[in-house]
């Protein structure tokens, strides 16, 4: 919705439930001559929009985080290649720690 256009966003919404995004929200308010009351009613309307927008990214978050967890637990695992390695073992050869300059 590149348009702020406010007929193109109500097409969007009606056919693929896209919301618009709340600066492109914004804008389209911007961009419309308003009488005082009209334009406190809907910075107001905004404001709520604003906050149930934030609201809805997270809980879609926190959906999408779910189903990707579960996909990747799902996904079959390689098997393992060569010797496990044992973090807890130090290397036999000491480091050597001399810069050359």
């Amino acid at each position: 919705m590149y348009h702020y256009d406010p007929i193109t966003a109500l097409d969007e919404l009606r056919d693929d439930a896209l919301l618009p995004h709340p600066v492109q929200l914004r804008d389209m308010i911007l961009r419309t001559k308003l009488d005082p009351i009209t334009a406190v009613d809907l910075n107001r309307e905004f404001q709520d929009y604003l906050a149930r927008f934030g609201e809805t990214q997270k809980i879609a978050r926190a959906i999408f985080f779910g189903l990707l967890d579960r996909r990747l637990s799902l996904m079959p695992r390689a098997p393992p290649q060569g010797e496990p390695i044992n973090r807890s073992e130090r290397p036999t050869q000491p480091c050597d720690s001399r810069r050359t300059s």
